[in-house]
């Protein structure tokens, strides 16, 4: 989220909110460029690649609507436009929405627009990794469980299990196992940094 969004959340304000964010991308170098490429990449191609390894992707289905606001947009503007000055680029563009209202909607579009693929580009491929890892740690499980120890349902980043407590069937080791398994998931999907899984055991459904 923006600095905007996030003051709005914490209760702050929006210069808090800005350090605040630039403390975060500083604690992790090269996130912020990765993101800019990220989205970058999104506007140029309309679709994001959700995992390297499966090459899953998500297809914006505004992108060509996007793109002809855009171009509709630049139709009223000359082609020396870019070579004016900030003062004569101004005074055109006030001249320009006073004459064709109708173009400063066609921008308004590809902003909106454009504001979604771009914070679904990053979204979506982090979350989308997510899952991936989560289904590669179903591999792992489907590899060796037992009657006494199994997933039961996959939720997004999260797998719900069943693991039987029994004099014959230790508890601990089951959970340390789906543990494993989870981990092992995780770092096959995200292999240059350490990841780790937290296990819950319950009568019931804990979340």
């Amino acid at each position: 989220m923006g600095a905007n969004t996030l003051a709005q959340n914490l209760g702050i304000s929006e210069d808090e909110a800005t350090s605040f964010l630039t403390m975060y991308f500083k604690s992790f170098p090269g996130l912020e460029e990765e993101f800019n490429k990220t989205k970058k990449e999104a506007i140029e191609r309309g679709w994001i690649q959700i995992c390297k390894y499966t090459d899953k992707r998500y297809f914006f289905k505004q992108f060509k609507e996007m793109n002809e606001a855009k171009e509709k947009a630049l139709s009223y503007y000359p082609e020396d436009y870019r070579f004016k000055s900030p003062d004569e680029k101004k005074e055109f563009k006030e001249n320009l929405y006073l004459e064709y209202p109708e173009v400063r909607e066609y921008w308004k579009t590809f902003a909106i627009n454009r504001g979604i693929l771009e914070r679904r580009s990053v979204n979506f491929k982090i979350q989308g990794s997510s899952a991936v890892q989560t289904k590669t740690a179903l591999l792992y499980f489907l590899k060796d469980w037992t009657e006494d120890c199994f997933p039961v349902l996959s939720v997004h980043d999260e797998l719900l299990g069943y693991i039987k407590d029994s004099p014959n069937y230790n508890l601990e080791e089951g959970l340390e196992w789906a543990k494993n398994n989870m981990i092992k998931g995780a770092e096959y999907v995200c292999r240059s940094t350490n990841m780790f899984a937290e296990m819950e055991a319950g009568d019931s459904w804990i979340h």
